[in-house]
């Protein structure tokens, strides 16, 4: 399964700049990032090479940062595609607490990663109805 690197920052000018240099400095890669917005602070999603170094990196840097299971789902890069994946979602009452996605290859591949409660049972259960997912060696070796 994925793992997310979360990082709460406070939202003023040189926190992101901060800590993608420590990232540099360790030699991680940045797959994916989101930032949330919340007020006079924010949190910092990335997708990295690896999470678990990235996760201690910030951490010594005095910075909270955590790590959280989430779910790679792909799918073509086309109008609709996302509709299979909440609709299976939704008839299984699975929630989606987060979520974002990029594009692997344009007009191709694309991922959606979704934050869920139970994120194994979910995984398990879109692979029994043909949902391809991204690999954590796919995704930190490429």
């Amino acid at each position: 399964m994925i793992q997310q690197i979360s990082v709460f920052l406070e939202n003023k000018p040189g926190g992101l700049k901060k800590i993608i240099a420590i990232l540099k400095m360790h030699s991680i890669n940045i797959r994916a990032t989101v930032i949330h917005d919340r007020g006079d602070f924010g949190i910092v999603q990335f997708l990295v090479s690896d999470p678990v170094k990235a996760q201690w990196s910030l951490s010594e840097a005095g910075l909270a940062a955590a790590i959280k299971p989430v779910i790679a789902v792909i799918i073509n890069d086309e109008p609709g595609s996302l509709l299979g994946i909440t609709e299976l979602l939704d008839i299984n009452h699975i929630n989606v607490k987060d979520a974002y996605g990029f594009v692997l290859e344009q007009r191709k591949k694309a991922v959606f990663c979704i934050e869920v409660e139970k994120p194994e049972e979910t995984e398990e259960f879109l692979k029994t109805n043909g949902i391809n997912m991204l690999t954590p060696e796919e995704l930190y070796e490429f």
